[in-house]
């Protein structure tokens, strides 16, 4: 694939997000098409909608040892959601030998699986970027006293 067409971001224009080239010379070119990119746009709308829900139910897992939730403590590192509503989640544990960071992977397809829009979950737990206090939410560290 060519990747020279497409913008390192997503740009907004006349009222709509477009990612290619091709994408921004038509909505100039031809009003017509502004349709299709607002169609896309509400999209990503969505996209983003179902991204919160996510989110809120990965706030019902909560790391073995620290008795905060993952996305409080900054354990969620990245979270993708196919055109299908298939949901790849990356996790980190709070200490890279966790002999059960299973439990937290099984934790969270559970949650996630609640959301009827979500069709499928896989769950990556990742060793690497090393997970440090700095990630955590200024609500996790009120609770766990750092504040």
């Amino acid at each position: 694939m060519n990747t020279s067409n497409y913008f390192q971001e997503w740009v907004f224009l006349n009222s709509c997000w477009v990612k290619t080239y091709q994408e921004y010379l038509i909505l100039w070119l031809d009003p017509y098409y502004i349709g299709m990119a607002e169609e896309k746009n509400a999209n990503l709308n969505g996209k983003e909608e179902l991204k919160q829900k996510i989110m809120d139910a990965l706030r019902n897992c909560y790391d073995p040892e620290i008795p905060i939730n993952i996305v409080d403590l900054g354990l969620v590192y990245d979270v993708v959601i196919n055109d299908s509503n298939e949901v790849f989640l990356r996790i980190g544990l709070t200490a890279p030998g966790c002999p059960v960071g299973y439990l937290l992977e099984e934790e969270v397809v559970q949650e996630v699986s609640k959301i009827p829009e979500v069709k499928r979950v896989d769950v990556e737990i990742v060793r690497t970027p090393l997970w440090t206090p700095d990630r955590m939410s200024e609500d996790a560290r009120r609770q766990l006293g750092l504040l």
